[in-house]
């Protein structure tokens, strides 16, 4: 037979089971939901148009806006006198995102 000592720490026992079951559950909520939104957001960035791609073009940097064949603009350096990265990455071309980002560009390459 069981006494009351022993009937507490069982119902102690089960309730404590309930409040951890609760928590994991809970928690293992939060991360689905919180890894749903994470791919949302990324989803989201690579579905942006940049504002305009930097590229080689004619031995200097050109400034393209997203669609034009022609740059609208061509920063004065000579992209032989880059070093072989920043020479890789403005041959295959630089998206960025704002003009912010652009006119960092022009004042790091720029003479």
């Amino acid at each position: 037979m069981i006494n009351k000592d022993q009937k507490r720490n069982l119902y102690i026992m089960i309730g404590a089971a309930a409040v951890s079951g609760t928590l994991v559950i809970c928690t293992l909520g939060q991360n689905v939901h919180r890894d749903r939104e994470i791919v949302k957001q990324e989803a989201a960035a690579h579905d942006t148009v940049p504002y305009c791609i930097v590229k080689a073009y004619n031995g200097k940097l050109g400034v393209f806006l997203y669609v034009d064949e022609l740059p609208y603009d061509v920063i004065n350096v000579n992209i032989n006198l880059l070093s072989e990265f920043d020479k890789n990455q403005f041959m295959t071309g630089v998206a960025l995102e704002n003009e912010s980002e652009l006119k960092k560009v022009v004042e790091d390459f720029s003479d």
